[in-house]
């Protein structure tokens, strides 16, 4: 929510980047619950926590789109 006056330029520019992230990640990645190891729901997730809040297991669709990470990480690296 936008509230007041003004709003930092950076605001939208980051709203974009996170959409653009999250939408990669679950494009390019299967996410599974770990057997033994529920995923809490119900209750909000700790802000400050040292450690991941429950356990999932994350693997990438298909050879297609590991060639596809690998292809777009090697053009973003800085030379």
């Amino acid at each position: 929510m936008i509230e007041g006056r003004r709003v930092c330029a950076g605001w939208f520019v980051a709203n974009q980047n996170l959409f653009l992230s999250i939408a990669r990640l679950v494009y390019c990645f299967d996410f599974h619950s770990v057997p033994g190891a529920p995923i809490p729901i119900g209750r909000p997730l700790p802000m400050s926590s040292a450690t991941a809040p429950f356990q999932v297991k994350i693997t990438v669709r298909s050879p297609e789109h590991e060639a596809l990470i690998r292809r777009e990480s090697a053009s973003a690296v800085i030379q």
